[in-house]
């Protein structure tokens, strides 16, 4: 009899086990498992009624908790109605089955701990479906500098922030496309304390210079360009018809490759010149910035889908040598676009660790590059291939 129960037991473990196997093959990354509670008053007598209201509760909790993981803070701070309205819903669309693991009545209450299957790309699909676009890949959106100049109606000259004297300038376009891009979960740099940087003069700057005035004011993608407004021959009543132009490109600073590119116009009218330009630029700034947004998107999703793990050696012959492994480690499994990262091989002169990236193993170098490390610093000895050689030196 001992034994049956033995020989029982092994083959419920063996089934847990292929089963769960089978599962992740059949569906990889496409469903993600939470636990979440859920609780209801209970009306009367009705307790029936109430636990499903507590379960109802908890597969909502459970979308949230995913979702959650999923939007970055600022993009759920602008959407939040919006995406309030979208998961609130179609929450039965998002759940692939779920299963009451515990259940008691407390009092009035009736509640339950549910194990639901939740759907992370149909949320993504149907969020962007409703107009908020994030990256596929969850991933905290790159930090992003302007470097737009800007010339209104009657304006003789380009207007920009990099001038002496004019830091606390920003351009209609700019401000609609800088809004534009942060509704999208992009981070976006301050640029008040750009005008000390030499190198920055003329108001349609180069790429050089655009990377360079970005690296140093911490962006991982500048997007620089020029917006001008103008005069058309259209008019109704008082009112003239204005066209204002956006023209930009985004860069990636870790090495300097273009990676985007609009040119959108947009549309004012008004009695008034100034405000008929201005009108024009705010509309041809949003058009241009939502463009932007997605395609530098759909840029970050592609290079992220087509990355394998990054590997990167790490020598060093320094007092401490483990412990700065470890702070190195640490510091760039903070970094934005490192998804994973997992130390492969340890040694008193070598440690090997494999990062997850969404760039190439030249571009993950040059980000390592910009980190500062506490009580030693790091010099890229070499990129060959998906491999990045790094060397801890003494500062």
């Amino acid at each position: 009899m001992k034994k049956n129960k033995i020989i029982l037991a092994l083959m419920l473990v063996l089934c847990t086990f292929t089963c769960s196997i089978t599962l992740e093959a059949a569906d990889p990354q496409k469903i993600k498992t939470v636990s979440t509670v859920g609780s209801s008053l209970i009306y009367g007598d009705d307790e029936a009624g109430a636990r499903q209201r507590a379960i109802a509760n908890s597969l909502v909790y459970a979308v949230e908790k995913v979702s959650s993981s999923m939007v970055p803070l600022d993009a759920l701070v602008i959407n939040f109605q919006k995406v309030s309205d979208i998961l609130y819903s179609n929450t039965g669309k998002f759940i692939q089955g779920y299963k009451v693991l515990t259940e008691a009545r407390s009092g009035k209450y009736y509640r339950v701990m549910v194990q639901a299957n939740v759907l992370p790309k149909m949320i993504m699909a149907t969020l962007k479906k409703g107009g908020v676009i994030i990256s596929e890949n969850s991933q905290l959106l790159p930090k992003v500098l302007f470097i737009v100049a800007e010339k209104n109606i009657g304006e003789d000259r380009y207007n920009f922030w990099w001038e002496k004297g004019n830091s606390g300038f920003k351009g209609f376009a700019e401000i609609s496309a800088e809004k534009a891009l942060a509704e999208k979960g992009f981070q976006i740099v301050n640029h008040s304390s750009g005008v000390a940087f030499a190198g920055l003069v003329n108001p349609l700057p180069n790429r050089r210079e655009a990377v360079e005035t970005a690296r140093m004011l911490g962006a991982e993608i500048v997007i620089v360009g020029a917006a001008v407004s103008n005069t058309t021959s259209n008019v109704m009543g008082e009112s003239k018809t204005f066209t204002g132009s956006f023209e930009a490109r985004a860069i990636y600073v870790s090495n300097s490759e273009e990676i985007a590119g609009v040119v959108k116009d947009g549309v004012g009218a008004s009695p008034d010149d100034t405000e008929g330009g201005m009108e024009a630029l705010i509309n041809a700034g949003k058009i241009g910035g939502d463009e932007l947004a997605r395609l530098i998107i759909q840029r970050l999703d592609q290079k992220s889908n087509k990355s394998d793990l990054i590997e990167v050696r790490v020598t060093g012959n320094l007092p401490g040598y483990f412990s700065k492994v470890v702070i190195f480690r640490r510091t760039i499994s903070t970094m934005t676009g490192v998804s994973e990262i997992t130390t492969m091989e340890m040694s008193s002169k070598l440690a090997t660790i494999l990062v997850g990236y969404r760039g190439n193993a030249k571009e993950l170098g040059g980000a390592i590059m910009y980190n500062t490390f506490e009580g030693f610093g790091i010099a890229i000895t070499s990129v060959e291939g998906n491999v990045v050689n790094v060397e801890l030196v003494a500062k």
